[in-house]
């Protein structure tokens, strides 16, 4: 093979990396990926089907006992929200108006959820809002510059 056929090869396996890191980046890890409430509920084949939805708890819905959690929950600007069953123990850091996701199925009109994870809306702070809260409370460190 000529210099010039194997430059030609390399910038085309080049050109091919790029897009295909280029199309994982831009559609996002499916291990991150979760739906709104309103996009599983505009699935067809959502009955059975296993999902993860992310929303916030709607406040007033949470409810315990034997064995059972029940709320619901809506993502901001949705106008409609999906009833969670949970059979197990709760997350430490779970409480009425946080933010989840539930990864489970649908069944018989509500969200059966296998496994919750409550999302920390704290690491999602503009890194100046975050600076400004350390400042104020005195952290100091590797924390802000």
């Amino acid at each position: 093979m000529s210099q010039r056929k194997k430059i030609v090869v390399a910038a085309a396996a080049m050109i091919v990396a790029v897009l295909g890191l280029g199309v994982i980046i831009l559609r996002g890890s499916p291990a991150n990926y979760w739906l709104t409430p309103e996009e599983f509920l505009g699935q067809a084949d959502a009955q059975g089907a296993g999902a993860r939805i992310g929303g916030k708890i709607v406040g007033g819905t949470l409810e315990t006992g034997e064995g059972l959690v029940a709320f619901e929950i809506k993502a901001a600007g949705e106008k409609r929200a999906i009833p969670v069953r949970y059979y197990s123990y709760l997350p430490e850091n779970f409480s009425d108006l946080s933010e989840v996701v539930v990864e489970g199925s649908w069944r018989d009109g509500a969200f059966d959820a296998d496994r919750i994870l409550v999302r920390c809306p704290e690491n999602y702070l503009p890194e100046k809002a975050t600076i400004s809260t350390y400042k104020a409370l005195g952290i100091r460190g590797a924390l802000y510059r």
